[in-house]
């Protein structure tokens, strides 16, 4: 909102959209280790929702680059988060839970 009230909305939402890619890119992978490691038994699961979520918000983020920052691509940008902040929140507390018992 400040960087809209001086004029630098709309490169501060691609530049938070390019870092959230690269920040989820980091946060899955380093995810996925212990989860093959310790034998996780969502893994599969798990993976598969990586792929679509990194896919859908490459496209996002494609959308925002070559149109700019829409209403609706905004809403995509905004859900994407919303997703991201509840599947961490929800499947790495199942992940560390799984990881405690294997580990002991």
């Amino acid at each position: 909102m400040e960087e809209c009230e001086k004029g630098k909305g709309r490169d501060s939402i691609i530049q938070t959209a390019r870092f959230l890619v690269d920040y989820v890119a980091k946060h899955f992978a380093d995810e996925e280790k212990p989860q093959i490691s310790s034998k996780y038994p969502g893994y599969t699961a798990h993976k598969a929702f990586h792929e679509n979520y990194k896919k859908s918000l490459a496209q996002t983020v494609k959308e925002i680059e070559n149109d700019g920052p829409t209403i609706a691509s905004l809403g995509k940008l905004n859900a994407a988060v919303a997703t991201i902040v509840s599947h961490i929140r929800r499947e790495d507390k199942n992940l560390a839970t799984h990881v405690k018992k294997v580990n002991g």
